[in-house]
């Protein structure tokens, strides 16, 4: 399944387990000991990016709408699966980038151009997709 509008969190929605909340307690409390405020919004800031729904989220291969940035912006990928291939493509279908995670996990590239793009995925098992706004 492939949830296309951003905040919509599809069927295989988790519950955060207590290793990840209780890793989230202390991110908070990190951000709320740092003494300069400009920089403790900043932390919090970077939390709140952390916690957005998926733009896109769904299971093994996909191929997302069109989706417009208008700014540098990092795309962030998680993967379930030990394998996960995803091609990030412009408004013609030509490749920009190739993207891999072996063994699952959290990996994010950041997008140069403001522009209209795709993404072509090829996982084994569920995957998740944030597109993040990037300094």
């Amino acid at each position: 399944m492939l949830a296309g509008a951003p905040g919509s969190v599809g069927a295989q929605d988790e519950k955060p387990d207590e290793k990840s909340f209780e890793s989230l307690r202390r991110a908070f409390k990190a951000c709320r000991d740092i003494a300069d405020v400009d920089e403790r919004v900043r932390c919090y800031d970077q939390l709140q990016i952390q916690l957005e729904p998926p733009r896109f989220e769904g299971r093994l291969s996909s191929v997302t709408p069109l989706f417009s940035i208008e700014a540098p912006s990092w795309l962030r990928y998680r993967s379930d699966g030990p394998v996960f291939v995803m091609a990030l493509k412009n408004e013609h279908g030509e490749i920009v980038q190739n993207l891999h995670l072996g063994g699952g996990g959290e990996a994010r590239y950041r997008i140069a151009k403001a522009g209209r793009y795709s993404l072509q995925i090829s996982g084994t098992d569920g995957w998740r997709i944030w597109i993040d706004p990037a300094p």
